[in-house]
């Protein structure tokens, strides 16, 4: 057995260094760490973040009624992707202020990560610009993420976070200098004019990725996301499953009734009994000879050509019948 390079030290990079491993790939092209995941990204003691999530509605409502009120700094993030990069962004209608960012492909990351980062990348701005800008005091901040936002009240050892415990640091950092920042869902999609601004200056930062087709320049220290690698390994492990499936030379008669494999092959016999099943599978696969049984039964073919399934299950009803 090959032994691994010293410089790999946990198992889930052992794939990687093996000959032809799903991990490997392109120099340069993946990011240089895994990510690592935490029981508690916060002290139990501590309040979680001041997170609202409200129902579609009223989260509209409420949304409209700030507008209105102009009492906080409207600040609106999103995350997306578009041909395998995903971008991520921030936009400030009030101060008519954009900001976006590549933070990676697919491979390496994920757009539930970018909606993270989008979040985190405001936080992180706040404490930049609050001792400027005496508005930056009173902040709302608003994601039609559900979920980032579940994580950033309640996390818990998902993958990405690492970009969640990120998210509460900071918070709690803008909260300690007196920044009094809350965080709202916003439902998507419903032409409210920041949560479009945001989104369409995501797709437009992970277009910039896709037209370059290049990866941030700092790959090597960006972080891996476990769900991005599993996305990778079904890809490229359905592709190997296709590429065999074609260039075997055995199995005519299945290749006959599954042009591809997928997973609906399998949950095709998922509501059968095994010897059910059995039968099935022999007289789809030529094994039985239909024609003779048929004979033995005095029955034409000809006559079931246009219902086959009809005459599979028919062979299953008899040939259940004896066997019971």
């Amino acid at each position: 057995m090959v032994r691994a390079p010293a410089g790999i030290v946990n198992g889930t990079e052992a794939q990687a260094w093996k000959t032809d491993g799903c991990l490997r790939a392109a120099p340069g092209t993946l990011a240089g760490e895994w990510e690592s995941r935490e029981a508690y990204v916060q002290p139990p003691w501590r309040e979680p973040p001041h997170v609202i999530i409200d129902e579609r509605e009223k989260a509209v409502t409420v949304h409209d009624r700030m507008v209105k009120e102009n009492t906080r700094v409207m600040v609106h993030t999103d995350g997306s992707g578009y041909q395998g990069y995903i971008g991520t962004s921030i936009a400030i209608p009030q101060l008519r202020r954009q900001m976006t960012e590549c933070i990676g492909t697919e491979e390496t990351s994920t757009v539930y990560a970018g909606e993270a980062c989008g979040i985190r990348f405001r936080l992180g701005t706040l404490l930049r610009f609050a001792d400027d800008d005496k508005r930056f005091r009173k902040v709302a901040i608003f994601s039609d993420s559900r979920a980032a936002l579940q994580s950033i009240q309640n996390p818990k050892m998902a993958s990405g976070q690492t970009y969640i415990r990120d998210c509460i640091h900071l918070y709690w950092e803008c909260v300690d200098s007196g920044i009094d920042v809350v965080l709202h869902w916003i439902p998507g999609h419903e032409s409210i004019p920041g949560n479009e601004v945001a989104d369409r200056a995501a797709k437009r930062a992970a277009m910039m990725g896709a037209r370059r087709q290049i990866v941030p320049g700092d790959i090597k220290n960006r972080i891996m996301l476990g769900a991005a690698a599993k996305r990778r390994i079904r890809h490229e492990a359905k592709a190997a499953w296709e590429k065999t499936w074609d260039q075997s030379k055995s199995g005519k008669p299945t290749k006959k009734l599954i042009p591809r494999p997928s997973r609906g092959n399998l949950q095709y016999w998922s509501n059968l009994r095994k010897a059910t099943s059995s039968i099935l599978i022999q007289v789809r696969t030529e094994r039985i000879a239909l024609g003779t049984c048929l004979q033995y039964m005095k029955l034409s073919a000809a006559s079931f050509i246009p219902r086959p399934y009809k005459v599979v299950y028919k062979l299953v009803w008899i040939y259940s019948s004896y066997i019971l």
